[in-house]
């Protein structure tokens, strides 16, 4: 590993074609010889920004509209292993619209970078949807530190702009009352998100069970039984979800309301974890809007 932390070792695969490894900036390597060699260069993707909006309980949105693409300045094949621009993606790289298989999409078609690679995905038989839900899982695993700088490459300004303008909206410093919601009155906050907006598991909670006692699972989310701080942690949910704009969450992960009508807790989580997992879920059941 040199000083810049990307890895030039070049080993061998089990069928005898050359694995290299490559390491720059945030990088998954395990997408890197079946995905992005699809046109022939090696290089990279990375999801812009994923944000840790609470700690405890723990809850992590990732941008999901726009992705970042580099590649390496020339063909992979034929592999030289003495020309690390064939397999190390540095400073110097190669935009995907340069590249003759992707051009049309992004000039003429006005795609995305995600839709423009995933779209030539498709087209070459690969499962973008597997792709992009396999990035979404390493992301919980991953440490994200996003280089918002566009000093190089000009095309790039936009995109990091929607990153910030969405995560200001996601963390409440931007919203539609021209101050942030931190900054709110307590009149303008009650206004954004009530107590009725947490509600959830409405026919539970209008049992006699529930009524009378809180220690059944079912009804710990019921009004009168939750805390005012768990108040408080399930309206910032609230307002997290509505300002989203294009981020989504994945932690507590996503999942589709069949899924969700069967879930149950993993004893992995517990405490404030599972209580968010929980609330989520059954938002998760109520509106389908709620499941990612």
């Amino acid at each position: 590993v040199n000083s810049l932390g990307k890895v030039t070792y070049i080993g061998d695969s089990l069928d005898n074609r050359p694995v290299v490894l490559v390491y720059a900036q945030k990088l998954y390597t395990g997408y890197l010889d079946h995905v992005l060699a699809v046109f022939n260069r090696i290089g990279y993707l990375r999801v812009e920004s994923a944000v840790l909006t609470s700690i405890d309980p723990l809850r992590v949105y990732v941008y999901e509209d726009e992705i970042l693409i580099r590649c390496c300045i020339q063909d992979y094949h034929p592999l030289d292993v003495t020309n690390e621009k064939q397999y190390v993606v540095g400073d110097e790289y190669t935009q995907p619209w340069e590249l003759d298989s992707l051009r049309y999409k992004w000039k003429r078609g006005k795609f995305s970078r995600k839709q423009m690679l995933f779209t030539h995905l498709t087209e070459n038989g690969k499962d973008a949807d597997k792709v992009w839900l396999d990035i979404k899982n390493a992301i919980k695993e991953v440490n994200m530190s996003p280089n918002l700088s566009s000093g190089s490459h000009i095309d790039n300004a936009v995109l990091y702009e929607q990153v910030i303008f969405n995560l200001f909206g996601l963390v409440g410093v931007a919203n539609k009352l021209g101050h942030g919601t931190r900054l709110s009155a307590a009149k303008e906050r009650e206004m954004q998100v009530t107590d009725m907006d947490i509600m959830t598991s409405f026919d539970a909670c209008a049992t006699r069970e529930c009524r009378n006692s809180c220690s059944q699972e079912i009804c710990e989310l019921c009004h009168p039984c939750l805390t005012e701080d768990q108040k408080v942690t399930l309206k910032l949910a609230r307002l997290e979800h509505v300002n989203r704009g294009g981020f989504r969450r994945v932690v507590p992960p996503p999942m589709s309301q069949s899924e969700a009508r069967v879930a149950k807790s993993s004893n992995d989580v517990n405490g404030s974890n599972r209580f968010m997992w929980i609330w989520f879920r059954r938002m998760c059941l109520r509106d389908p809007t709620w499941c990612h």
